[in-house]
């Protein structure tokens, strides 16, 4: 074992204490035996590797179904409205007249996209 004195020699090392901290080892780590199945198992779990292989097939179907959105149709809905007011008042020869107000809606709608041969579409419907 290691003499209590030279320990906290060791971490007032700020050289020292940054590889501790990024290993993640204690220096009062307590000792313990592994046979060849848990040195294999835990390498197993901890193997970035193996981890990546096992997402691969996962990220690879994510990435196909976001290809495919591209051919997914899009909805357009739009809506407008305004007014026009025009004041009354008098004509040339001196009559008067009253003023007017014209209000008016429009709505649209669509769906619009392409399709994997190249082909793009749309269709609108105005009122």
């Amino acid at each position: 074992m290691m003499d209590t004195r030279f320990q906290m020699q060791l971490l007032r090392s700020p050289v020292v204490v940054c590889c501790l901290m990024l290993l993640g080892v204690s220096l009062h780590a307590e000792e313990r035996r592994l046979s060849l199945e848990d040195c294999i198992q835990l390498a197993l779990q901890n193997n970035l590797g193996l981890e990546s292989s096992r997402l691969s097939p996962e990220l690879s179907r994510l990435f196909l179904e976001q290809s495919l959105t591209a051919w997914d149709p899009s909805l357009r809905f739009t809506t407008d409205a305004s007014t026009q007011s025009e004041p009354g008042g008098v004509d040339a020869q001196n009559r008067p007249f009253i003023g007017t107000e014209t209000t008016s809606e429009r709505f649209s709608s669509g769906i619009f996209g392409k399709a994997p041969i190249g082909l793009q579409y749309s269709m609108n419907v105005d009122t």
